[in-house]
């Protein structure tokens, strides 16, 4: 029997080895196809860095609200039902005024600051008319509940379409604001006096550690507000008029400091002698970078007292 040459011998030996080597690699190749998918998938996957999560700034926002038009009057001639056309709300020519671009604020000073912590209600120290004995406190509070009381125009604030009114139904004079702002109204809340004391009213937006004030001294009340509004509030300032019995005293007056940007355009609002009894506007229901809830425009509520009761 001739001899199997060594080189052939060898061959044959390697087979089995060659189809171990295959079926290794049979058995592997799935692991390692999935191993490449799961790592495609993974590289692909978008982060958290690459995609935050929104910031929580208040209630979620579904949308324009339904608008109650029995709050809203656009104004003569105008749709009622469809906001965006004109977001006035005149109440007669001695409250709407065409906006002055022009116009610069005359007291340019900063606002003071106060900690948040004081902002807490006080008692009634005032002299004189607006003492917590005085009978005007009485003759607001009727006129308010009759509903004898007119709103100021409101204008711009086109990312807000929810009506807010706030009222006290004592017997209220507004007195000032506690605000935080940069370019835009963050925070702003009404100060009322009543004789029951000085309190403060809904807070709109959320203060930070310190907040600015802009406040009437004794015997004074807020009778003009001039309002800076685009899109957003962008800021504020008020005029501060004597208390007298049936009204204000527009020939002593003065401008406090003012707060807020200047984006927007500007408007005088009131500043006829009525008492300015409270507040209204819209809040933002289209939220950004501005939480829903915030105001987006501001006007006032006015009370024009009798002469004679």
């Amino acid at each position: 029997m001739k001899p199997i040459p060594k080189s052939d011998a060898r061959a044959w030996m390697a087979l089995p080895l060659i189809f171990v080597a295959l079926g290794v690699v049979v058995l592997l190749l799935p692991c390692v196809l999935a191993l490449a998918g799961a790592g495609i998938y993974f590289a692909t996957k978008e982060r958290p860095a690459d995609n935050p999560p929104p910031l929580a700034e208040g209630p979620k926002d579904d949308g324009p609200k339904k608008i109650d038009k029995a709050k809203v009057n656009p104004g003569p001639g105008k749709p009622k039902d469809d906001p965006k056309k004109d977001f006035r709300e005149p109440y007669g020519q001695d409250y709407f005024k065409l906006p002055d671009n022009n116009f610069q604020w005359p007291n340019r000073a900063a606002a003071p600051q106060i900690p948040r912590e004081q902002i807490m209600p006080r008692a009634n120290e005032q002299p004189g008319l607006l003492s917590a004995k005085s009978d005007l406190w009485h003759r607001l509070a009727e006129q308010t509940r009759a509903n004898k009381i007119l709103k100021t125009s409101i204008h711009c604030g086109t990312h807000g379409r929810d009506p807010f009114l706030e009222l006290p139904p004592e017997g209220a004079l507004l007195i000032g604001f506690y605000g935080d702002a940069g370019d835009w109204m963050g925070y702003v809340q009404p100060i009322f006096l009543s004789a029951d004391g000085e309190k403060p009213g809904r807070a709109y937006g959320q203060p930070k550690n310190r907040v600015m004030i802009v406040k009437a001294k004794d015997g004074y009340a807020v009778g003009q507000l001039y309002v800076r509004a685009g899109d957003l509030f962008n800021g504020f300032g008020v005029k501060f008029m004597k208390v007298k019995a049936h009204g204000l005293d527009v020939n002593d007056s003065y401008e406090s400091e003012y707060v807020g940007g200047m984006g927007g355009a500007g408007f005088h609002l009131g500043g006829d002698s009525a008492f300015m009894v409270g507040i209204h506007g819209r809040l933002i229901t289209d939220g950004a970078f501005v939480p829903v809830g915030n105001v987006a425009t501001l006007g006032g509520v006015c009370v024009k007292m009798p002469t004679k009761d």
